[in-house]
């Protein structure tokens, strides 16, 4: 299994796995979930593969209180990563193709308003033929990732 590594702001070293397309394209893996691609080609974590990955890119969320809302109490969450996960996303989007992160990381960083900055770091969508499935039989469109 191809990897890449990173350093974190505090100098450690993280290895994140790559899985390569059928076309070539290389895509830095961040979950330890399984996928299946469109293309048919299929990821699926070793088992002794170092988990560190997993929680190098954090969410931070803020909530703030809507008084709109009242006699109801609502809260509005405000998502944003963390200094040490944009320096991550920047070197990763440097050593392959594409980022493959949750859309939690895709709507941090529009909030943000540094969506555009980071072109390689995409979310996965479904095939439309199973886009009803439930995550463990979903196939990945690398025709159509998410933005």
């Amino acid at each position: 299994m191809e990897k890449v590594t990173v350093k974190t702001m505090d100098g450690k070293e993280i290895v994140f796995p790559v899985h390569t397309l059928k076309d070539g394209r290389k895509i830095a893996i961040t979950s330890k979930h399984s996928f299946k691609f469109s293309d048919g080609t299929e990821f699926r974590l070793p088992e002794d593969f170092p988990l560190d990955f997993v929680d190098a890119l954090t969410v931070q969320r803020e909530f703030r209180n809507i008084p709109e809302a009242l006699p109801n109490k609502a809260s509005e969450s405000v998502q944003k990563l963390s200094d040490s996960s944009l320096k991550i996303l920047r070197e990763l989007k440097l050593k392959v193709d594409i980022v493959l992160v949750s859309f939690m990381i895709i709507s941090a960083l529009k909030e943000m308003g540094i969506r555009d900055d980071f072109s390689a770091v995409l979310a996965m969508n479904s095939t439309s033929e199973t886009a009803r499935e439930v995550p463990e039989k979903k196939i990945v469109d690398i025709d159509n990732w998410a933005w």
